[in-house]
C-alpha cells in the first residue's frame, strides 16, 4: 500500500513560507501576525482478502476514527462514508483469494481497522471478525532450517513476522529432545508490533516424529506460538536397522522430523506450512563404541543474549535442567540467586542455553540435571555498537563505535567477529576479526574500537558483532596440540601444548596461532554428523573435520610463520581439554 500525503490550507493568508510559519506561528501570534492552520490529510488503499471458502457480497469495516471512502471495488454502495463505521454492499468478492480494494482520506493522526468482516448474500455472516489492519493473502516464505551455536533453528518466515523452532543439532533416533518456539514479530512502531504479535501467536507449530520401526505412528506434539520461548518434548523412535552404515543423516523421504506451522485463530491469513529437518541416524555399534561424555562441560565464556552449549549426559527432558548464577549484592551483603540462563533444546549429549542479557563480567554458574549438579565460572561479554548514522548517502560516511564489556581479568585474548550489512564499506573489510589483548582492556573491563562506514549508494546499513566461542575442539592423542575453532564464524585458535623442534629453526619453540576465516579464504561447515574447516591464505592453511557421532577428529595446520606442518589425530574428542595456554 503506498500512502499519499498533501498539505490542505484551512484559513489565513498566503504567505510563502508556510512550513516556516507552521513551525513558528505560536511567537508570531503573540506578535500580531495573522498565522495560517495547516491539518495534513492522508489518503490510503486498504487491501481485504477473502480467505473463506465461500464468495463474499458485502463488506463491514470499523475504524479507529471517521474515514471518508473514495474508491470502494467492487462494491457499488456505501453506506457510512465520513464515518468511522463503513458497510459495503452491491458487489462480489471471490472465495480463496478474492481481494477488495478500499481508498479512504481523512484528517488528523492515521485510521486504523479495529476490526472487520464478510457477510454473505443471504446477510450471514461469513467466517470469523478479523481484528487490527488487513492483511493480504501471504504465502510464508519457504521455511528455513540451518545449524548455528548447537543448535538447528527452524523458521517460518510470513508478512507479520517469524515463528522460530530451536532444536538441538544432534537429534538422533531414540532420543528424548526438548525444544522451544517463539515468535518475533514485524513493525515499526509498538502499535504495529502488537498487531503483528496477535497473528503470530494465533498460530501452533506441531511436532511430527517419523515412524516407529513397526509402521506405527508417533503422537503429534503440538506448542502454542509465543512472544517468550515456550517449551516442547518429544522422544523419536530407534532405527529400524542398526547396521553398517554405522552413520547416516535422514531425508523427508526417509523418515525426518516433520515440523508444521499451523493457523488455529482463523482471523489471519497464514496457510499451513511444514517443513522436515534430518535425525542422525547412528548404529547401536557405533554407540557403544562412542557413548555419552560422562562429564559436563562447562563453557568458560559467551555473549549476553546468544547461545551457549553444554555438554555432557543430559536426558533430554528440559523440565528438570537449570543453569543459574549467583550474584552478591555487595551493599546489603546478600547473594541473588538469578536464572537468567534461558533453555533453548537439550539432546542427550547436551543442552543449549541463552546467555542473561543482565550482567556482564566473570559470573559463578550452576548447572542442575535432575540430581547431579556442576558448578564453574563463567564471563559474559557484552558488545555495543553505536553510530550517529544509520542511514548514509552515496560517498557519505560515518564512525561506528565497537564497545566490547565484561573484560576484566581476562588473561587469554579474546577474538571479535565483525561483520557490516547494506551497500556500504567497512574500514578494514567488510567481515574481519579483531584479537583483543588483556592489555587493550581499560580498568572497568571495557575495550573499544571504531571503524568508517561509507555509503556506497544511498541507503541504511548495519552491522553484527560476534564473540567468538571456539565450541569444536581437537587435540593430538600423542602431542596435546589443539585446534579450536567456532562452528559458526570459522575462526580458530591452534596451540601446541609442548614445545615443538621446527625445522630449520634452532631450539624449541611455542606456537600460538589465531586465524580469522572470511568467504573469501575459507568455509565451515556441516554435513550429516561431520563438521569441516577448511582455510588458506597468506598467513597459513588449516584443513580439519570432527565427526560427532563417532567422537573423533583430525587436522593439519600449516602456519606461515613457521617450517612445520602440525598433524593432528583425535580418536576420541571426549576427553580433550581444549585450554591453550
Amino acid at each position: 500500500m503506498k500512502t499519499q500525503s498533501r498539505i490542505r490550507l484551512v484559513v489565513g493568508v498566503v504567505f510563502p513560507l508556510v512550513l516556516f510559519i507552521s513551525l513558528v506561528s505560536l511567537s508570531l501570534a503573540r506578535e500580531g501576525w495573522t498565522t495560517v492552520a495547516m491539518f495534513p490529510e492522508g489518503e490510503n488503499t486498504f487491501d481485504f482478502t477473502n480467505n473463506e471458502t465461500e464468495d463474499a457480497y458485502d463488506l463491514h469495516i470499523k475504524w479507529s476514527h471517521a474515514v471518508t471512502v473514495n474508491e470502494s471495488e467492487p462494491f457499488k454502495k456505501v453506506d457510512g462514508s465520513t464515518t468511522s463505521s463503513t458497510d459495503l454492499s452491491n458487489g462480489v468478492v471471490k472465495k480463496g483469494g478474492g481481494k477488495a480494494s478500499i481508498k479512504v482520506s481523512w484528517d488528523g493522526s492515521d485510521p486504523k481497522v479495529k476490526e472487520w468482516w464478510w457477510t454473505k448474500q443471504n446477510g450471514d455472516r461469513l467466517g470469523e471478525i478479523k481484528k487490527g489492519n488487513p492483511t493480504t493473502a501471504s504465502v510464508p516464505l519457504t521455511p528455513s532450517s540451518i545449524i548455528r551455536e548447537g543448535l538447528r533453528v527452524v523458521t517460518f518466515d510470513n508478512a507479520q513476522g517469524r515463528v522460530i523452532v530451536n532444536l538441538p543439532d544432534d537429534m538422533r533416533a531414540g532420543d528424548t529432545i526438548s525444544g522451544t518456539v517463539m515468535a518475533e514479530p514485524n513493525g515499526q512502531t509498538p502499535e504495529e508490533r502488537a498487531t503483528n504479535m496477535t497473528v503470530l501467536t494465533g498460530c501452533v507449530v506441531e511436532i511430527e516424529p517419523p515412524k516407529k520401526p513397526d509402521g506405527t505412528s508417533n503422537p503429534k506434539v503440538t506448542a502454542q506460538v509465543t512472544a517468550a520461548p515456550s517449551a516442547i518434548t518429544f522422544t523419536l523412535p530407534p532405527r529400524s536397522t542398526p547396521t553398517p552404515p554405522l552413520t547416516n543423516v535422514s531425508t523427508g523421504s526417509s523418515g525426518g522430523l516433520g515440523i508444521t506451522l499451523t493457523n488455529t485463530s482463523g482471523s489471519f491469513s497464514i496457510p499451513r506450512t511444514t517443513t522436515t529437518v534430518p535425525i542422525e541416524m547412528v548404529s547401536l555399534s557405533l554407540q557403544s563404541a562412542a557413548p555419552l561424555q560422562p562429564h559436563f562441560q562447562l563453557p568458560t565464556m559467551g555473549q549476553q543474549g546468544r547461545p551457549i552449549v553444554i555438554t555432557g549426559p543430559f536426558d533430554g527432558n528440559s523440565s528438570n535442567t537449570t543453569l543459574r548464577t549467583t550474584v552478591q549484592d555487595f551493599e546489603k551483603k546478600t547473594e541473588n540467586v538469578s536464572g537468567g540462563f534461558g533453555l533453548l533444546a537439550e539432546s542427550p549429549r547436551k543442552a543449549v542455553f541463552q546467555s542473561p542479557t543482565d550482567v556482564t563480567g566473570s559470573i559463578p554458574i550452576t548447572l542442575n540435571e535432575g540430581t547431579a549438579q556442576t558448578k564453574g565460572t563463567f564471563r559474559n561479554v557484552g558488545v555495543n555498537l553505536t553510530a550517529p548514522k544509520t542511514s548514509l548517502r552515496k560517498g557519505e560516511s560515518t564512525e561506528l563505535r565497537v564497545e566490547v564489556n565484561g573484560l576484566q581479568g581476562i588473561t587469554q585474548p579474546v577474538l571479535l567477529h565483525l561483520v557490516k550489512g547494506g551497500v556500504v564499506t567497512m574500514q578494514g573489510g567488510d567481515v574481519q576479526s579483531m584479537t583483543i589483548k588483556p592489555s587493550e582492556v581499560q580498568s572497568n573491563g571495557t575495550f573499544t574500537t571504531t571503524r568508517t562506514i561509507t555509503g556506497v549508494q544511498t541507503g541504511v546499513w548495519n552491522a553484527t558483532a560476534t564473540v567468538v566461542v571456539f565450541d569444536v575442539c581437537l587435540q593430538d592423542d600423542k602431542t596435546g596440540d589443539q585446534l579450536q575453532f567456532n562452528s559458526t564464524t570459522g575462526d580458530y585458535h591452534f596451540c601446541n601444548l609442548f614445545p615443538t623442534t621446527v625445522a630449520g629453526d634452532a631450539g624449541r619453540i611455542n606456537i600460538s596461532w589465531y586465524g580469522t576465516n572470511t568467504p573469501e579464504t575459507g568455509s565451515v561447515g556441516w554435513g550429516g554428523c561431520t563438521i569441516t574447516l577448511q582455510h588458506n591464505s597468506t598467513d597459513g592453511w588449516v584443513k580439519a573435520q570432527m565427526d560427532r557421532c563417532s567422537q573423533t577428529g583430525s587436522a593439519t595446520v600449516q602456519p606461515a610463520s613457521t617450517k612445520t606442518k602440525f598433524t593432528i589425530t583425535d580418536r576420541d574428542t571426549r576427553d580433550n581439554t581444549c585450554a591453550c595456554k
